[in-house]
């Protein structure tokens, strides 16, 4: 009651939030290039004019980069014709050519004005758009909540979008390094002067893997923070054994439907006691909890609690990926001393580094595919009262990567140890000789295998939590 009478708040209902004008989300994926959350965040409010307009930008700011690297590249080249014949005793000494901009513009295009670089520029936008859909239906389950799943899916699109500015200061930065080095080493050839660029290979090397691969904790950066962060729906009480409603039945009766005592589903620490991370998380309940993730998951996800904070779940499976990345450079490391020794100390210290980041990514693609897989149908079938549990289990089932470690890691040995050496004929002939099929045909046939049981887990989990009461 105010000075005017009863308050309604139907009389004056609260606006909806006003997007901000074209202009001012104009180059917001540069400008908060290194601030995901911000960037993300006005992507999301922007007007859909202005957020095509500034995705769309860097959607052209990327085949741009790239054709100016080939040109740029291309302006230095060497001559191998002008050396002097074999026959002479002259000193091999190419000529090196250097051409402007405009010039090899035109040697592009000399059978008409549609050449390779306009076909790579369309083959790069449609990649990339390709792929900013790819990475948001990944992502559908960290962003969608309640209601319909569209809206949802066009905040993950543009939250990921959002995340273009980086990949195009990326591509300049490492395309820019790579084509000055290779322009220096051509215009050395020909003279007195030794210099190599080798030592710098390698880090450069890293460094690009290790930005493509950290890419995609980047863009979960991104993706958290525009939930629509909504209350949860309030349940009601469900039987745990079949998810008759439980509000009208007595605390000591038992189920109408599948006669399971009330008491055993409404009584949390006799059904779901939780899990040992959640209710302290150390070391020894990490390898506890994965270890039940992986022989039980029936068991596990029939105790685990779905109301609880997201936060535990997802900092278990980050603790899943750094320690894959540290297990799979230490395995290349012992893999490449045990059948090439310290031959190439280069090499080895360039596959264990690659290992330490492309581990954990490939393993990342591998996880969120299964789980997007799982949400979808999920979400089409409406199977989940609550969309957050399946956040929970998407992460709590890292653990499974392990198994597809494991047998990769097994056909690198079993390869290693038929003749003291990996070698590609002793693979090919163990391969045919124990599974009769090509190794490439093994590493498939075996990982999609290891696929299909992710699913069924899925399955599995699905009937142990879609009536949780805690």
């Amino acid at each position: 009651m105010d000075a005017n009478g009863p308050h309604d708040d139907t009389a004056f209902p609260t606006p909806a939030p006003v997007a901000p004008p074209a202009w001012h989300t104009l180059g917001v994926p540069w400008r908060y290039a290194f601030q995901p959350r911000t960037a993300a965040t006005l992507m999301v409010a922007a007007s859909r004019r202005g957020f095509w307009i500034s995705f769309g930008l860097c959607l052209l700011a990327i085949p741009c980069v790239l054709v100016w690297l080939f040109l740029w590249a291309d302006m230095v080249t060497v001559d191998w014709s002008a050396s002097p014949a074999a026959t002479t005793s002259a000193p091999w000494t190419p000529s090196v050519v250097e051409r402007s901009a405009a010039e090899v513009w035109r040697d592009w295009h000399t059978y008409g004005w549609l050449g390779w670089a306009e076909w790579t520029a369309i083959g790069v936008v449609l990649g990339a758009l390709a792929t900013v859909a790819f990475m948001a239906w990944l992502h559908l389950g960290t962003v969608h909540e309640s209601g319909p799943a569209g809206p949802s899916y066009r905040r993950a699109f543009r939250a990921v979008a959002s995340v273009s500015g980086l990949v195009v200061l990326a591509t300049l930065v490492f395309g820019s390094i790579i084509v000055a080095l290779d322009n220096a080493e051509d215009r050395l050839r020909g003279t007195d002067r030794t210099v190599s660029f080798d030592e710098i290979g390698p880090l450069l090397a890293v460094g690009i893997i290790a930005t493509i691969c950290l890419l995609p904790a980047w863009i979960g950066r991104a993706v958290r923070d525009v939930r629509q962060g909504l209350t949860p729906p309030p349940l009601p009480p469900r039987c745990e054994g079949c998810g008759y409603d439980l509000t009208h039945v007595a605390a000591d009766g038992r189920c109408t439907e599948c006669g399971l005592d009330v008491a055993s589903s409404l009584t949390p620490d006799l059904r779901r006691p939780g899990c040992p991370w959640e209710d302290e998380p150390d070391p020894l309940a990490w390898l506890r909890t994965s270890y039940a993730v992986i022989v039980s998951p029936a068991t596990f996800y029939g105790r685990l609690r779905l109301r609880t904070p997201e936060r535990p779940a997802l900092h278990f499976s980050l603790w899943h990926y750094a320690v894959l990345g540290i297990v799979g450079a230490v395995f290349m490391f012992f893999f490449m001393m045990a059948v090439d020794g310290a031959g190439d100390s280069e090499l080895v210290c360039l596959l264990v580094c690659a290992f330490l980041f492309a581990a954990p990514a490939v393993g990342w693609i591998t996880h969120r595919f299964i789980g997007a897989v799982a949400t979808s149908w999920w979400l089409t079938h409406a199977m989940l009262p609550d969309v957050r549990w399946a956040r929970k289990v998407i992460a709590y089932e890292t653990a499974y990567l392990w198994i597809f470690g494991l047998y990769n890691m097994a056909l690198f040995i079993l390869g290693a140890l038929t003749d003291g050496r990996f070698a590609p004929e002793s693979v090919r002939t163990l391969c045919r000789n124990v599974f009769g099929m090509r190794p490439e045909e093994v590493l498939f046939c075996g990982n999609s295998l290891l696929c299909f049981f992710w699913l069924w887990r899925y399955r599995t989990a699905i009937r142990a939590i879609r009536w949780s009461n805690f």
